[in-house]
């Protein structure tokens, strides 16, 4: 067991069950926590849907799309300034 982990950690957590008629829908969501004195920061996605009929119970992911967009914008942020400070270097 690693120092860090007694400030850092990873949880799964399944939500409130959703009943219908036919079905129940169950949200799964995933946390990153740090954990200091005075400090506490927790930042969490949705990761599944559990969907159960009655007879069988299926896991459907869900594609965080805020995620895959910030990841887009740090991702065009880091090759424009590999790109300025290239075209910079040439001076």
């Amino acid at each position: 067991m690693s120092p860090l982990s007694k400030y850092v950690s990873w949880q799964n957590r399944r939500g409130e069950p959703i009943y219908t008629d036919k079905f129940t829908v169950t949200p799964e969501s995933q946390s990153l926590i740090f954990q200091v004195p005075y400090f506490h920061f927790s930042w969490n996605r949705p990761v599944a849907v559990y969907v159960d009929d009655g007879k069988v119970e299926k896991r459907v992911r869900v594609r965080d799309l805020t995620r895959i967009i910030q990841l887009g914008i740090v991702s065009a942020g880091i090759v424009t300034l590999t790109a300025v400070w290239l075209m910079g270097k040439g001076r």
